[in-house]
């Protein structure tokens, strides 16, 4: 018996469509037989291997890998029987055959869908050259009914493991990537209810699965904000009934109220044209009822910020946002608030007094762009190279010092002494920034300063620094190689070595550029005798070719 004749027995008539149309489409790739095995890649969500045998299967997609036989599996057993006759061919150019039994293509596409045919047609289409503006309207028309996408955000979002692992994690998340880019770009013109609902689905099937997984790496977190996104995106577009936008008020709240989750936020105020002011007050109440439980929650006063922006109240806003304004991130919270609700007057104002308030606290960056941004704008340089200046005197630092440059240059206002008089402020708080800075730019100068402050540059900056001057002054380096090497060497370990040995291979091309080699293979003897017991050290050694 065929596969073809199995494919009933195996898997359902949905999976078969789906798998005749990947094998029509030209996914099925790499297709070998050999010892009775056909192997293939099938290119789905991702590529997945397939391998069929005469009574056993295996795929490696999350369908394939519970035991069940999947769309890929159908795919290469369709691709296997028929050949060319099942792979893709431009629709667009040639007829589609009629039914007939001699027919490999007919014999699939006999009875299939008008939306799977669409569907076919369109895959053929993309590959036609010329042809993007027609695929463009084809994909809005006909490409993936919303049944089929909910059938595969319900088939590919859903959890199958009590835990995943960090591998498994970021499996998961390869493989419901496609479906969350499909998701993205369907937003950006869809906004039926049907389709909210079915990214609902998904939303809430990746958060059960990432509550269960180990997300170190983060894909997990980073997709279910873009499908939260994509579903502020797609209610933005929507012109929903009053028993849709209250089932969208339902989910809003469920998903923010609920406690199963407290790491995704949902901005509210984004959604008031969506669910309209019945939807919002309704809203409103639930908030209260999980505020009476909970007023100190973090998803309840996330939910109130929202509110308070959308509503447009300067001292609701102040007061929401920056309690008694002790400290700086309280003007800093306030000023986007009120950039958010477009009071952009008074964010300044707030932003000068939080620079004002706490002048040397770190934090204080955005009120600082801020500030200079309305200065800018209105001209008055002097006031943006004033602001920088003060800023760099209160946290002198390699940004503020570059900040500070880049606009007294630009207003006229940056002389030699202006950077030498920054530099030697900048140097006694950051001396390897200061170098790191003078490095990039002036190679005599940073040397200097290097040498000012010389236990406190690390290694790696050294080591360029070292490089650059060899190129001039090589027999000045050696005394600084030698140094570095007896500090490297303090502590044993592998590491170590290896940075010890580079360094002292770096060191022998200097003196030989220097015409001094004798001398540094005295401080080469030096160093292996009085490491003489460190094996490990010889053999970094012999690897950088310094010894037999």
């Amino acid at each position: 018996m065929t596969w073809s004749q199995r494919l009933e027995e195996l898997t359902d008539g949905r999976t078969i469509e789906r798998g005749q149309i990947y094998a029509a489409s030209g996914r099925v790739e790499s297709l070998r037989e050999a010892d009775g095995r056909v192997s293939a890649t099938v290119q789905g969500t991702e590529k997945y291997r397939v391998e069929l045998t005469a009574d056993t299967y295996w795929c490696d997609c999350p369908v394939g890998v519970t035991g069940e036989f999947c769309k890929h599996c159908v795919a290469v057993a369709v691709e296997y029987e028929y050949g060319s006759e099942a792979s893709a061919v431009p629709l667009a150019e040639h007829d589609v055959p009629a039914p007939d039994a001699s027919n490999g293509v007919a014999l699939w596409l006999d009875g299939l869908s008008a939306d799977e045919l669409r569907t076919l047609l369109v895959e053929a289409i993309e590959r036609v050259d010329g042809m993007a503006e027609f695929v463009a309207r084809a994909q809005i028309d006909a490409t993936d009914d919303l049944a089929t996408l909910a059938d595969e955000v319900a088939d590919t979002f859903s959890p199958r493991r009590r835990f995943y692992d960090y591998r498994d994690a970021n499996d998961y998340a390869t493989g419901v990537e496609p479906l969350v880019q499909l998701i993205e770009d369907r937003a950006a013109r869809e906004g039926t209810a049907e389709f909210l609902r079915i990214v609902q689905k998904a939303i809430d099937q990746a958060v059960r699965t990432i509550l269960r997984s180990d997300d170190s790496s983060g894909l997990q977190g980073m997709q279910i904000d873009r499908l939260l996104d994509a579903h502020l995106r797609a209610a933005t577009r929507s012109s929903l009934s009053k028993a849709d936008a209250k089932k969208l008020v339902t989910w809003l709240a469920s998903f923010t109220f609920s406690g199963k989750q407290d790491f995704f936020h949902i901005d509210i105020d984004k959604y008031a044209h969506a669910i309209g002011p019945a939807g919002l007050q309704e809203y409103r109440r639930r908030l209260d009822a999980a505020a009476a439980k909970d007023s100190d929650d973090l998803a309840v006063r996330y939910a109130h910020g929202r509110l308070v922006i959308l509503d447009g109240d300067v001292e609701q806003i102040v007061a929401h946002f920056g309690g008694a304004l002790e400290g700086a991130y309280s003007f800093v919270h306030v000023v986007e608030a009120l950039e958010e609700a477009g009071h952009a007057t008074e964010a300044v104002d707030y932003a000068r007094r939080g620079v004002a308030a706490h002048p040397q606290a770190p934090q204080l960056g955005p009120l600082v762009e801020r500030v200079v941004s309305d200065a800018r704008g209105r001209g008055a340089l002097d006031e943006v190279v004033a602001v920088r200046r003060s800023r760099f005197e209160h946290h002198p630092s390699t940004t503020t010092f570059l900040a500070l440059e880049r606009d007294a240059v630009a207003a006229g206002q940056w002389t030699d002494s202006d950077h030498a008089a920054t530099g030697a402020a900048l140097s006694k708080v950051d001396p390897r920034g200061w170098v790191n800075l003078l490095h990039e730019r002036r190679d005599d100068a940073a040397w200097t300063a290097a040498l000012d402050a010389a236990d406190r540059i690390d290694v790696d900056l050294w080591t360029k620094l070292l490089a650059r001057r060899a190129k001039t002054d090589p027999a000045s380096t050696l005394p600084h190689y030698q140094r570095l090497v007896d500090d490297v060497l303090v502590k044993a370990d592998r590491q170590n070595y290896r940075t010890a040995a580079r360094l002292l291979r770096d060191m022998r091309d200097a003196a030989s550029a220097a015409g001094i080699s004798p001398e540094f293979e005295r401080v080469l003897a030096d160093i292996k005798e009085r490491n003489r017991r460190r094996p490990k050290f010889f053999d970094e050694l012999r690897r950088a070719g310094l010894t037999r």
